[in-house]
């Protein structure tokens, strides 16, 4: 992120604690009304300047990723039904759905769906 963007905010932060209407103060820097009620109520919420810096946009919490666990049986499984393919007089399929089946053998829970097998 650029200085440029947080000195443009700290500078509106100003002109609207100096007392100078957001709506104003906005159009002083050459941003719109809705960018200075963002900044100004980001700033007034914390009362701190970091306020000014962006935030992450990525998701705090993925409630519906599986644990690593799951994913290191899964890698386990597919090292074991490729080895099992490479054995002579052996018809060897590595694909999701024997990976699926093999882990609900093993009772390993929760089963991950055939894309996130794929996936991994």
């Amino acid at each position: 992120m650029s200085t440029s963007k947080v000195e443009e905010r700290k500078t509106f932060i100003h002109l609207v604690r100096s007392g100078v209407r957001v709506a104003q103060a906005a159009q002083e820097v050459g941003r719109s009304r809705a960018w200075g009620n963002k900044w100004w109520r980001r700033f007034r919420c914390n009362q701190d300047w970091d306020a000014l810096l962006d935030q992450s946009r990525a998701p705090q919490r993925q409630p519906t990723k599986l644990p690593d666990q799951v994913y290191q049986a899964v890698r386990r499984v597919r090292s074991e039904l490729e080895a099992e393919a490479q054995q002579p007089d052996t018809l060897g399929y590595v694909g999701a759905q024997a990976i699926r089946a093999r882990l609900e053998e093993q009772g390993i829970s929760p089963v991950p769906s055939v894309s996130s097998s794929e996936r991994e």
